[in-house]
Order: structure tokens, then sequence, then C-alpha cells
């Protein structure tokens, strides 16, 4: 170094870079590209290149025997060869495209949401080809066929596509993924940790890892090293550096900051790695995974993927039914955007106390939802039949209530009349009065076809006017930090990395969740499992590319 030049500040989050010394190498392993991370967008890149002739080394952190993939089964795509076989509607990539920046308000790289469009559903008709005919056999679609709905594909301003592929049995199907690639030459170290990046003349050439027995190993990389290895939800002072919102949400409420992370979440080390580089981390609003679909934090506190209406039913999730607050006020426009819409406001009016308000009219209610993600499906007839025969044993319990949620105390209460109703939910006095007056209200609205309060959209307004009447009470004691967060280092259209001058560093690549781009604000679905499906599709496309410099 000389006299004049500073050393390297990083934040304090990143802290500084491991310095290796060559005596502590125990040993070098060549290849042409080397994948850092085996999750689904890890696995996707190395399966791609290796099927494209490249030599590739894995370093995955988890045992062969324990790895587990990230994901609620659901991984979206569109206009697959699979889709189509099962009769789903082609969706028009540009009409997509433009529904993905609406939400984001042009934050995503249209370069990359482009790609995922035209390439998506042929990374789930090759990686079904991957896979034995025992486990593609059992696929579901999500949402399709929905013979009795009404939702015509928009709502409120925002459209969603059904068709996703649940893909339930994926972590039995990854090793068969995996089997693939080692046919065709791929090496995984499992059981190593990556440490930090190796560079000849400002080129990436290789990642230093450390195996489970402390030894450091060195993956050298001709052609270039992938980041995959997952977000840095995990990492708690990464997440209070970057999920701000969330920070100021417990804040505001008066709770302790001291612990924040995701529910589950990696620990940012290919975020580090790349910034060590001289990547930088993409600009904000950062998103997670919203809600955790991890169950409640009290007894009655049933995060929002707990908005349900039946333990074994599949439950309401996030249906738009009217919304009350604990004084028995309607406290916004329930259907914005599905659950993900007023997650937000929920919180921000403080948590606590909420109930949602429907009647006898539910099925044909669910009927008009979109396609977001934490909705009911509408196809599944048998969640229908068994949701009526909680809804039942509800109406039978009186103010008794049944619970549905994971906690002991009873969330759904059923009656005959809004005003039995709202004794059992706890109303008394003048917010039994209000409670009353605000579903008249709301009423009012809906009768008119015109929401004068908050614009709830004229297609989801239906009045709650005919009994038994039910209400699903919940309670919010705190803010979900989310399941994983989404957020990772500037990238260009191929996945490399950029550094400060927005050029691409030599011979570094970053996918998935380590990589940026696809999603900000909050997490919300064009179409079910877009996280799993991103992961997935950006990682056989920068596999493909990498393997053909």
């Amino acid at each position: 170094m000389s006299g004049n030049q500073e050393p390297v500040r990083f934040p304090d989050w990143a802290g500084q870079p491991p310095v290796i010394a060559e005596s502590e190498i125990s040993g070098t392993i060549a290849a042409d590209i080397v994948v850092v991370g085996s999750g689904n967008a890890g696995v996707l890149a190395a399966t791609a290149a290796a099927f494209a002739g490249a030599s590739v080394s894995v370093i995955e952190q988890q045992t062969r025997e324990g790895l587990h993939m990230y994901g609620l089964a659901d991984v979206g795509t569109i206009n697959s060869r699979w889709a189509e076989a099962n009769g789903v509607p082609h969706i028009d990539e540009a009409e997509f495209i433009a529904e993905w920046q609406h939400r984001t308000q042009n934050r995503s790289d249209p370069r990359l949401i482009s790609q995922f469009a035209y390439h998506s559903g042929e990374m789930l008709d090759w990686l079904l080809s991957l896979m034995s005919p025992m486990l593609t056999g059992r696929l579901n679609t999500s949402n399709f066929p929905c013979p009795f709905q009404t939702y015509d594909g928009e709502v409120s301003g925002y459209k969603t596509w059904a068709g996703t592929c649940e893909l339930h049995n994926w972590n039995e199907g990854v090793r068969q993924v995996i089997a693939q690639a080692e046919k065709r030459g791929a090496v995984w170290y499992f059981g190593n940790t990556a440490v930090v990046l190796t560079k000849t003349g400002g080129r990436v050439t290789g990642c230093i890892a450390r195996t489970r027995e402390g030894k450091y190993v060195h993956y050298t990389a001709k052609k270039g090293v992938i980041l995959a290895a997952g977000d840095f939800g995990a990492n708690h002072d990464m997440y209070v550096h970057f999920h701000q919102e969330i920070v100021m949400q417990y804040e505001s409420m008066g709770l302790p900051t001291d612990r924040l992370r995701t529910a589950m979440g990696r620990d940012g080390m290919g975020q580090k790695l790349a910034v060590w580089a001289g990547g930088s981390m993409e600009p904000g609003p950062y998103a997670c995974i919203y809600p955790t679909a991890g169950g409640p934090k009290t007894d009655v506190d049933a995060n929002l993927a707990e908005w349900n209406g039946g333990g074994g039913a599949g439950g309401f999730q996030g249906t738009s039914f009217l919304r009350l607050d604990a004084r028995g006020r309607r406290y916004c426009d329930e259907g914005i955007m599905g659950i993900y819409g007023i997650l937000h406001r929920t919180y921000r009016n403080g948590g606590g106390t909420t109930c949602s308000v429907f009647d006898s009219q539910w099925f044909d209610y669910v009927q008009r939802q979109c396609h977001e993600h934490f909705m009911p499906y509408k196809n599944e007839l048998l969640w229908a039949e068994r949701t009526k025969v909680v809804l039942a044993r509800a109406l039978e319990a009186g103010k008794a209530g049944v619970g549905t949620g994971r906690g002991k105390e009873s969330n759904l209460f059923a009656a005959n009349t809004l005003e039995e109703l709202a004794g059992f939910l706890g109303f008394r006095g003048e917010e039994k009065k209000t409670f009353l007056a605000s579903v008249e209200r709301y009423n009012e609205f809906c009768r008119a076809g015109r929401d004068a309060d908050f614009g709830k959209d004229p297609k989801l307004l239906l009045a709650v006017d005919k009994g038994p009447f039910y209400a699903i009470k919940t309670v919010l004691s705190q803010p979900d930090t989310g399941l994983v967060g989404l957020n990772g280092v500037v990238t260009d259209e191929n996945q490399a990395v950029l550094g400060k001058d927005f050029k691409p560093i030599p011979g570094l690549y970053a996918t998935g969740t380590c990589g940026g781009g696809k999603f900000f604000m909050q997490y919300s679905s064009v179409t079910s499992g877009l996280a799993v499906g991103t992961a997935m599709t950006f990682g056989m496309l920068v596999g493909r590319h990498v393997a053909s410099l």
C-alpha cells in the first residue's frame, strides 16, 4: 500500500474481511465456476452450469443429510408447458412485467423482471424434467381451476394471476436434481463455510472456505464465482440497519429492537463477501416475506397468516372481510393487495386486538378475492367443506367460541345476530354501539356500491347482513419481522456484481436473495411463490451465462 492510499472502510455491519495467510491454506480445488450456497438459487445455478459443460464446485454450509430448502412449496412461474398442460391460460408477459413494476414503483430492475417473465416457465419445465415421475406426478396448481370464482384478475388497481406449481416435495426432489448435476461433474463440498473471496489483478478468482474441521480450502474459479448464499435476515446488525421501517414500527409501539431478525433467514455472508470485494447493497426500501407463517406469538396473538377460519380447514387468512379495531371502528380499506396491504396498516395503528366480521355469504366473498399469497385457494372445495364444519362448531359454541390458531384461546366466534356477536367478542357499552354502527355504515356503502370512507373496490363490497354472523379475533402484540429477507447487492442484467462505478466486478456474480433488483417495500405476489420462483429462475440463468464465458 502506498503512503497516499487510505485503508478501505466498510460499514459497521460488514466488519473487516478476514485475512487468511497462504500458509493456512490446506489445499486448492480448481473449477470453472464456484457457487457459494446450495439453496434454491445455488442448486439451479450449479446444475445449469454443469449441464452447459462447465466444471463446478459448490460450497455449502449444511451437511448433505441435513440439506433443507427454504420455501412454502409454491414455485411461482408463468407460461410453463406444465401449466399449459394443466389448462392454465397463457399470461401476457408485457402485462406481467408492467404489474411487477407497478407494485415496486419501478424500483425493480425491469431487465431482470423481463427475463423472469420469459424464462421462468422454461425453468420449471426443466426442473421437473430432472425429478422422478413419482415426485412430479403429485403436483398441485394453486387457484386453478376455479369454477366458482367471480374475481376478474384485478382488484384495487392490482392484478394477480393463478397457476403456481405447488412443489410440496421439493426437499426430496432437490436431492435428485443435485444427483443429475453430479453426474455431469459438479462437486458439492458440504460442511464448508465461505470466509472470503480471492482476487487477482482486480478479478475475483476464487473463494476461501473453512471446513467443519477448521481447515481452510481455496476454491478457484476460472470463469466466475456465483454468490447464492441466501439473505441476511438472521443477522441482527444487518437487519436493523436495512429494515428501518420495522425498527421504527417497534419503536413507535415502545418495543425493544435489540433482538430483531427474521424468523428464518441466513447470516448475510454472501452480501458481505460481495461488499468486501467492492460491491454495494442496493438502495431500499427493503422487503421481507410477510407474514411469517409460523404461528402466534401468544395464545391469541395470531400473525396475519393465522387470520383463518379453522384449524385443518385452511382458513380465510388474507380475505378482505370488514375489519374493526379494539373499539369497534373500521380503520382501512381491507382489499388492497390482499394480506400485504393490510399488514402494515394494522401495525401503524398500533397493533393490538382487531376482528374480521363476515356472514353466511363467506364462500361467495372468497370467490371475489385476488390470487395473492396467503389467500384461501378458491379451487379447493375440500377446504370449503372443512370450513363449514368449523363455522358450525363456532355457532354451537356460542360465547365460548373455538380456537383455530395455534394458541389456547378462542379466536373464532359465531352468532345469529350481530348484537350477540359483538357481545361474544367482548364489546360492551359505547364500544358495542360503535361496533354495530360500523357494520351498518359498511353495509350502507356495500348497498350503494361506493365506500365513501376508504374507497374499497366496489367488487369487494358485500354487505354483512345475512346470518349467521362470524368474527375472527386477532391480537398483534408486535410487528412481524418477516420470514426471510429479499434484498441483496447491486447487479446488472447478467447478475454481475457492480462496483462503485456501476461497472461489473470481473468474475463476480450474485443471484437469488444475494442479488438485488427484484423486491422492494414489501413482498407482494403478482402470482404466489415468487420468492422461490425468482431464486430458481435467476439461478438457472446466471449458471448458464457464466458457463458460456
